[in-house]
């Protein structure tokens, strides 16, 4: 095949790669001097974080009292080769209507889905409430949704789900 077909066929696949990426939606960006607020693309370049997945309940099971409890799995794209260690937890935000409340969360590296340096800048994680917080003014809830706030190397992160059903575990 010729040369310049083949770099024609190279330059429609990235340009076609880029014109998907800019349309992804994503609720979340940096924070940071570096960052355009509101500005989808911008935060696509210099790193994101997207909650992929979050499971929310209530415990109700008999002997002692209610707790509250979340986990889920979440990607980080960092801005340079991912360092797992580097990633602090700094809060989850239960929002429902009128109701927020702050947790103190957990992450752990998904290590099938690891991307070794080089390959990609994306960091696969599972999060989960640290403890078993009290569910004290949150029995009604019906639906709700979690922001993280994560710190990765002096940068601000912050990732929100889509609203989800708040379960019950009697």
């Amino acid at each position: 095949m010729n040369v310049h077909v083949k770099s024609f066929y190279k330059l429609f696949g990235f340009v076609a790669l880029s014109l998907i990426l800019a349309g992804c939606s994503c609720d979340c960006q940096k924070e940071g001097a570096g960052s355009v607020q509101g500005n989808k693309e911008e935060a696509m370049q210099i790193g994101y974080l997207k909650i992929d997945k979050v499971d929310i309940w209530i415990d109700l099971m008999p002997g002692g009292p209610a707790g509250f409890l979340f986990a889920g799995d979440g990607t980080l794209a960092a801005f340079e080769k991912p360092e797992f260690d580097s990633i602090q937890c700094v809060e989850a935000i239960i929002t429902s209507g009128d109701v927020v409340r702050k947790f103190p969360f957990r992450i752990e590296l998904i290590e099938d889905q690891f991307q070794k340096p080089g390959k990609t800048n994306f960091i696969n994680f599972r999060f989960s409430s640290r403890e078993r917080n009290s569910a004290e003014g949150l029995h009604d809830l019906e639906k709700a949704s979690i922001e993280l706030v994560i710190k990765y190397k002096n940068e601000t992160y912050r990732g929100t789900s889509e609203t989800v059903e708040v379960k019950r575990t009697y």
